[in-house]
């Protein structure tokens, strides 16, 4: 998918019974572009028995100069993947805040970037990510800002006043770890990493950890790791 100097505003994605919630955008396996662009009040919710695969349900992305904001991923019985559920992802110049994540399993962070056929790494750069909240009552909140496996690299950035709050939360800045099953321990369980099948699952590239260049994470809430909860940090 190809989205520039767009608004996609309002939009409601719900599902039901035993099917999953995919995303305002599903654009499949092929790379996306997201440039100048704001994505607003978008609510992706599953109310049967499935997963919320969050607002942006795609492949390596690059967006750039984009907003995010007051966005909804909500599933009522089984795992809400945040607001952003790429697979690799460069993002620069662009705003996710005021966005809420809830489950009662486990919720991810508004920014959750997953490998997907391929190793990935996420990189940031010139953004903000502030005032999202991942709430999973009973369950794991994984990130209140960031959650992921991949090896991360944030530059000039500020990730502020992010809450993940439930029985289990970790990371309110940033919940980062190489190891898919140390994401993926709610109280009440959860069957694999986001889910993907174990031959579809990337293998995770040997550098790992976050790397944080003129980068502000502060202010952040979670009961393990407040602001940080990382495998490593350069």
């Amino acid at each position: 998918a190809t989205i520039t100097n767009s608004r996609v505003t309002n939009n409601t994605d719900a599902a039901s019974a035993n099917s999953s919630a995919g995303g305002t955008i599903d654009a499949g396996p092929d790379p996306s572009t997201i440039t100048n662009s704001t994505f607003s009040g978008n609510v992706n919710s599953a109310t049967g028995s499935r997963e919320a695969f969050g607002i942006l349900n795609i492949a390596d992305t690059t967006i750039t100069g984009s907003s995010f904001t007051g966005n909804q991923t909500s599933s009522v019985n089984d795992l809400a993947n945040g607001t952003l559920f790429p697979e690799g992802l460069t993002m620069s110049n662009s705003t996710v805040e005021n966005n809420t994540v809830t489950s009662p399993v486990q919720a991810f962070a508004a920014l959750s970037p997953t490998p997907g056929l391929a190793p990935a790494t996420t990189t940031v750069t010139g953004s903000t990510i502030d005032h999202n909240t991942t709430n999973s009552p009973g369950g794991t909140a994984s990130g209140g800002g960031v959650a992921t496996t991949e090896p991360l690299g944030i530059t000039n950035s500020t990730i502020t006043n992010n809450t993940a709050t439930g029985s289990v939360s970790n990371g309110g800045g940033i919940d980062q770890d190489p190891d898919p099953s140390n994401l993926s321990k709610a109280a009440q369980g959860t069957v694999g990493y986001w889910k993907r099948p174990v031959g579809v699952r990337a293998q995770q590239q040997s550098a790992t950890g976050v790397t944080l260049v003129y980068t502000t994470i502060v202010d952040n809430t979670a009961s393990s790791g407040a602001n940080l909860q990382v495998s490593s940090l350069a």
